[in-house]
């Protein structure tokens, strides 16, 4: 493949991910359930931590899933001048990927490193385009073989 080639732009949009969404709810409900089971019901400490855990999953399920929270990455882009990502408030930034970045043909954690901190984009198989999932995977195959050498 020619270096033209490699670096044309790729455009990754996400959508809402029923997958992602049952994702959330079992390891949320599972936490609450492992809080019960371990944490004695008569001390305060359930009270306090069922409480955290919902509220993390409603966060959590509002910006991966719903995309709907001003810090809701739609969209990924790499091109020549490297990975950019845009937010669900219209803006957009620079960002690093790094090399702790998970790719599995199902699901696809990217991190990137920012300015502002870590960044870290969930793609599961049903978020995006097969066509766009695949040449992702694609492109990160070819990064980290190319990051070895």
């Amino acid at each position: 493949m020619s270096s033209t080639q490699s670096f044309q732009l790729l455009e990754i949009e996400r959508l809402p991910s029923r997958s992602l969404a049952l994702l959330l709810i079992g390891l949320h409900c599972a936490a609450i359930a492992c809080v019960i089971l371990v944490i004695p019901y008569t001390t305060l400490y359930i009270l306090l931590t069922i409480p955290l855990i919902a509220m993390n999953f409603f966060i959590q399920f509002r910006r991966h899933v719903l995309l709907s929270d001003n810090l809701s990455v739609i969209k990924v882009q790499h091109g020549e001048q490297g990975w950019r990502v845009s937010f669900t408030s219209h803006e957009g930034t620079d960002v690093n990927i790094c090399p702790d970045s998970y790719i599995h043909p199902l699901f696809i954690i990217l991190n990137f490193k920012s300015d502002t901190g870590r960044i870290s984009v969930p793609i599961p198989f049903d978020a995006v385009d097969p066509e766009q999932h695949r040449r992702l995977r694609a492109r990160l195959k070819s990064l980290k073989d190319k990051d070895d050498d």
